[in-house]
């Protein structure tokens, strides 16, 4: 075994799990990783809302930290954090977390909400009509942070009353590490939340102010991956005194983890599903005017900034349909129904297998888009020749990319000098019929670059700014 340093931790709070990885800061290798699911959905108080339980995606961080070997603990030399963007919760920060010690040290929180999650819908059309506007490049939608908090203002007042912090679920953790009550956002994080205009780095609080939203709420902003403090106390196997860096958002870092080359656009299909690539300051100055809606302009590392596609339908259309199989085969009283994950490869074969562009034209748009909300999916084209398993499941496929091809076309990649499409993913990494489809969507060539973890791309931030 190669002698190891030192060593770079990334913590990853995604939206079903909570990944961690190690990484070799000599050679940027990934020497560990580790994943634990949160199973923290709750039971919302609005039939449209998206929450989860803090506590529970807490005891996922514990129980990864856990997993680590001892032998690369002491290794530690600085810690990463990135998680689920535009979500939020509201913290007192006086009596908000304890953390207690019996064999491990263990995170016990109260005096907080749930995390409102990026998922969340209770924002409609109407009432996002009835906010300010922004001139922010991320047009503010349901699920952002901001409008929950409008949200909450004005429909449950006692409530946010009740607390005097906000942050995302990664902004939180550091502070429970860093043992503070101040909050600090990166510009990635800030800007996911809405009402944060990333060309100035600064939030819209002359729209905010006059719309009596709580400004006191909104966190300071600094770099993404910079230092935000210090693990105050020795947790988990790990020295106390660590330097752990302002969280970062997922996405980010997930692209960063396979960006290989500046001509390179990232897509990445996971829960949701995101195309992105780095914008040259002399592109969003010429084209800042006419991006379409779809496309947002976001803060990505050392001052430069991405230009994103980020669908809300991605691999949960492919969820959902696995979902809807094995209710109709229970409706049916068939027996030994094989488990989702069985389900969801046999799909995937079979989508494999067909060897044509499929008739069956399918937009799995369950969630609307952010650019826009209403939207919904629909099938068409219904042959009595084109209903096998086969077609739908390489259809809802294709509608998937075709989706992301909508958003961010082919010309308007080659038209910023991008020149080929790295793929980052399990999905798009095991299947080359998948990328197939990429290519003949978008017109541009295909490869496979790193996981597109967004836990390792949290380690790689931290080193930036380690040089």
């Amino acid at each position: 075994m190669e002698a190891i340093q030192d060593i770079i931790l990334g913590i990853d709070l995604g939206t079903t799990s909570v990944k961690i990885c190690l990484l070799n800061e000599e050679n940027r290798k990934v020497i560990y990783s580790t994943t634990a699911e949160t199973n923290a959905d709750v039971p919302s108080d609005n039939e449209n809302g998206s929450e989860q339980s803090v506590q529970l995606i807490l005891q996922a961080v514990q129980k990864a930290m856990l997993d680590i070997p001892d032998l690369y603990k002491s290794k530690v030399k600085a810690i990463g954090v990135c998680g689920q963007m535009h979500g939020c919760l509201l913290w007192q920060s006086d009596s908000c977390w304890e953390i207690t010690k019996g064999n491990y040290e263990s995170i016990q929180v109260t005096n907080c909400t749930p995390l409102y999650t990026w998922q969340d819908g209770r924002c409609d059309t109407h009432f996002l009509q009835s906010l300010p506007s922004s001139q922010s490049t991320v047009k503010i939608a349901t699920g952002f942070g901001c409008a929950t908090l409008f949200w909450l203002l004005k429909n449950r007042p006692q409530l946010i009353g009740q607390f005097d912090r906000a942050s995302t679920i990664q902004d939180f953790l550091v502070c429970i590490l860093c043992h503070t009550n101040k909050v600090v956002m990166s510009g990635q994080n800030a800007t996911s939340w809405g009402y944060f205009d990333p060309i100035r780095n600064c939030w819209e609080t002359e729209v905010l102010e006059p719309a009596s939203f709580p400004i006191a709420l909104l966190p300071e902003v600094s770099d993404a991956g910079e230092k935000a403090g210090y693990l105050q106390q020795a947790m988990w196997g790990l020295k106390a005194g660590i330097p752990v860096s302002v969280a970062s958002g997922d996405m980010q870092c997930s692209i960063y983890s396979a960006l290989k080359d500046n001509t390179d656009a990232v897509m990445n299909i996971s829960t949701s599903a995101q195309l992105a690539f780095v914008a040259s300051h002399a592109f969003i100055q010429d084209n800042l005017t006419v991006i379409p809606a779809s496309i947002q302009i976001q803060p990505f590392f050392q001052k430069s900034f991405i230009s994103v596609a980020a669908a809300l339908n991605g691999g949960n259309a492919l969820a959902a349909f696995v979902d809807m199989l094995a209710s109709w085969m229970k409706d049916l009283a068939v027996v030994d129904i094989p488990n989702k994950e069985e389900l969801f490869d046999r799909i995937l074969r079979l989508a494999s297998s067909v060897e044509s562009v499929p008739s069956l034209k399918i937009e799995p748009i369950l969630l609307g888009e952010r650019h826009d909300p209403k939207r919904r999916g629909c099938v068409s084209h219904i042959t009595p020749h084109n209903l096998q398993l086969s077609n739908v499941a390489n259809g809802l496929l294709y509608g998937i990319i075709h989706n992301l091809n909508d958003m961010m076309p082919g010309e308007f990649l080659r038209k910023a000098g991008i020149r080929r499409i790295v793929g980052s993913g399990r999905l798009l990494a095991s299947h080359a019929f998948i990328r197939d489809i990429v290519e003949s969507q978008f017109h541009l060539p295909v490869t496979i670059g790193a996981t597109g973890d967004a836990a390792t791309g949290a380690a790689l931030a931290v080193m930036l700014t380690r040089r």
